[in-house]
């Protein structure tokens, strides 16, 4: 093809089934409909970095591509792609830059789109890392990518679109920031996609963005407190198993108790720790009188710890015996007495 040319046209070269190889000179910006539809002998193309724009089916029945070269992975983010055929990686599944196939994609931060169908099927992709720079993650741009197993996706993305990364077989968890606003349909419909992890702080109604298998076998997982908003909401209710994300710091460390002088102490680990108790006992109260039965009242103290940042500890027990119930010696065993025994209770 000479230099100085501009366009490919709508199907010009369409059912060369003898054109085995095509050199695209610097200077084409636009390739179009059918350009190389059914070329089945074709096995590799490179693409410059004038092309802007691949018009539909250009490239279907090209079955005998096995490699995409480019020289500059900026320009073929940008690439406008009219359906799935119309990049060459729907057959080709590997893309180089250069002479080096492209496994652990790091999206160039120059980009701040990455367009629809850019990476669509291209297998030999194990991991993708999106820049801060992204903005918007175009409908099928990494769909059908089977050997896609980590994807990075920044607090800078607001909108992923239909289907972005649909069919991606060994995707099995992914993370969506807090920035995102939109998600397409079926946006990560993939049977493997087990875990789900959302920092989105007010989700908004969604069309299933997620596979069946991911609903109903899967997990989400969500900021703490959002739990009841998400299994409200359209597209994330489904999830039949919804978690909240624990404490930033972690559990509260577990409390101890010990009995100093007349009065209970805890104590805590952690820093800022504040004890919650609660008192039981195994006699049955009635009005203002306690029934004392055989004489003897077993009271027990559950305590748990919180602190900012942190869980909840677990919660620890004590059990404590009184042979005499009138601990206040005002010759009654009334509520008073066990006002006082919460007071003793509390260590105060």
């Amino acid at each position: 093809m000479e230099s100085g040319v501009t366009s490919i046209g709508l199907g010009a070269f369409r059912n060369c089934s003898a054109l085995a190889s095509l050199t695209i000179p610097g200077s084409v910006q636009s390739i179009g409909d059918w350009a190389f539809h059914n070329c089945s002998s074709l096995t590799s193309m490179s693409i410059p970095s004038s092309v802007e724009s691949i018009g539909q089916t250009a490239f279907g029945g090209c079955l005998g591509l096995t490699s995409v070269h480019i020289a500059d992975l900026a320009a073929w983010c940008n690439v406008s792609f009219g359906d799935f055929s119309s990049n060459p990686l729907a057959y080709a599944h590997h893309l180089y830059l250069g002479e080096n196939e492209i496994k652990d994609l790091v999206i160039p931060g120059s980009v701040t789109s990455v367009g629809g169908y850019a990476f669509a099927s291209c297998s030999g992709l194990t991991s993708v890392t999106i820049p801060g720079s992204v903005t918007s993650v175009g409908g099928y741009a990494f769909a059908s990518c089977s050997g896609l197993t980590s994807v990075t996706i920044p607090g800078s993305v607001t909108s992923i679109g239909q289907s972005a990364f649909a069919g991606c077989s060994g995707l099995t968890s992914v993370t969506i920031p807090s920035s995102v606003t939109s998600i397409g349909d079926w946006a990560f419909a993939s049977k493997s996609l087990m875990t789900v992890k959302s920092y989105i702080e007010e989700p908004v109604s969604l069309t299933k963005p997620f596979g069946q298998d991911t609903y109903s076998q899967g997990k989400l997982i969500v900021p703490r407190g959002t739990k009841e908003l998400y299994a409200r909401c359209d597209g994330w209710k489904e999830f039949l198993t919804i978690e909240e994300m624990p404490a930033p710091n972690g559990v509260c460390a577990t409390p101890t108790i010990s009995f100093l002088g007349d009065k209970f102490k805890f104590q805590c680990a952690t820093p800022g720790a504040e004890f919650t108790c609660s008192l039981t006992s195994e006699e049955h109260f009635t009005g203002d009188e306690v029934s004392i039965g055989n004489g003897e009242v077993t009271y027990t103290l559950t305590v748990y710890a919180t602190a900012p940042g942190y869980d909840p500890s677990p919660a620890v027990t004590y059990s404590l015996t009184l042979n005499r119930n009138d601990v206040n010696k005002d010759g009654k065993v009334d509520v008073a007495d066990v006002s006082a025994i919460l007071t003793k209770m509390a260590g105060e």
